[in-house]
């Protein structure tokens, strides 16, 4: 019994004596950029930077327990970035690696994700909606979708051209140029203006085989024979007597995103528009299935932006590899306010 205490002695010993040498070899890393629960904001970039002991040689970063990237050390130490789209708390996991590519040091935390107060005199009317609830457990649908877009052209009326025509084949008064009058097919729908810049807005109402026109130069797309009515709503119609509306309208495939639905694209959240009355504001990110077309098939969609035929979205590629995310609105008050902006 003497013998163990003294070699337990002897071992307590010989610890406390190497103790600062051993605690000198225990490898960590930590963030010093964050406080236990850090604040980031949805949709901005969030820059963290952090320290780790000489035995790291770069670290795993994890969000939501899903890998996103390594990050290589930089003179003992790290950086990185990271958008966060979703609200709500979130985890960030750190593991350290070595040469050899053990893990050697753990760091957890917690990242509350919240909103921007965006102030009254970037939120106008329409486009003040706050953020979904898209924390975890709480979203609605998601897709990964590419999007094109689509405008309303305005022209004036010439003495030779191409008649606007209903299905019954009769005149509706406007005579276009070939080009405009393709364009115009194309779109779905045109703004005939005066030279005060008043005028019609005339939308897509069908095809028939009659006096079809020959926009083969302009398109691959066969528009030929497109027929038009009076529109209801100031910026043409979409389907369900939807009204279209600048910059919130976007037509779908129904059999993936159902008319009538909201869309969240965190993408456009914060973009720059500016509304046919002149007015530059803030997009909030929502936009009503209110219309369709012919090539919109699948995770395409078509976004509309009115009399501009300048697309603000950086996000609109124009290209199927151009994608990004898009969340099903479940918020009814929400989705009622959108409806009421595309009926009345």
């Amino acid at each position: 019994m003497q013998r163990q205490t003294l070699v337990a002695a002897l071992i307590g010993g010989l610890c406390l004596s190497f103790l600062i040498s051993c605690e000198d070899k225990v490898s960590s890393l930590e963030l010093t950029s964050t406080k236990g629960k850090d604040l980031a904001i949805v949709g901005d970039q969030t820059n963290y930077t952090g320290t780790m002991t000489e035995d790291i040689t770069s670290i795993d970063f994890y969000y939501d327990e899903g890998f996103v990237r390594n990050i290589p050390s930089e003179a003992g130490g790290f950086s990185f970035s990271h958008t966060h789209l979703d609200l709500g708390e979130h985890s960030l996991n750190l593991k350290g690696l070595d040469q050899a590519g053990s893990v050697v040091a753990e760091a957890s935390y917690i990242i509350s994700v919240v909103e921007k107060d965006l102030g009254d005199g970037d939120r106008p009317d329409l486009f003040d909606f706050k953020f979904p609830a898209l924390s975890r457990g709480s979203q609605g649908e998601s897709h990964t979708l590419w999007s094109t877009y689509y405008y309303l052209p305005q022209v004036k009326s010439v003495a030779n051209g191409k008649p606007l025509l209903d299905m019954q084949g009769n005149g509706l008064g406007p005579v276009l140029s070939l080009k405009n009058w393709c364009f115009s097919a194309m779109e779905g729908s045109v703004r005939v203006v005066n030279s005060g810049n008043e005028g019609t807005t005339y939308n897509y109402a069908g095809t028939s085989a009659d006096s079809p026109v020959d926009c083969t130069k302009f398109f691959a797309w066969d528009v030929s024979k497109t027929k038009f009515r009076v529109a209801k709503g100031s910026y043409g119609d979409g389907v369900r007597q939807y009204k279209l509306v600048p910059f919130r309208t976007i037509a779908v495939d129904p059999t993936l995103i159902p008319y009538g639905s909201v869309v969240y694209i965190a993408k456009a959240r914060g973009n720059k528009v500016t509304l046919p009355s002149g007015k530059r504001v803030s997009h909030d990110g929502y936009f009503f299935a209110g219309d369709t077309g012919g090539a919109i098939k699948g995770t395409h969609i078509d976004t509309y932006i009115g009399v501009s035929k300048k697309n603000p979205f950086n996000w609109v590629k124009s290209r199927a590899s151009g994608t990004f995310r898009g969340v099903l609105v479940t918020d009814q008050s929400i989705i009622d306010k959108l409806y009421d902006l595309h009926v009345n």
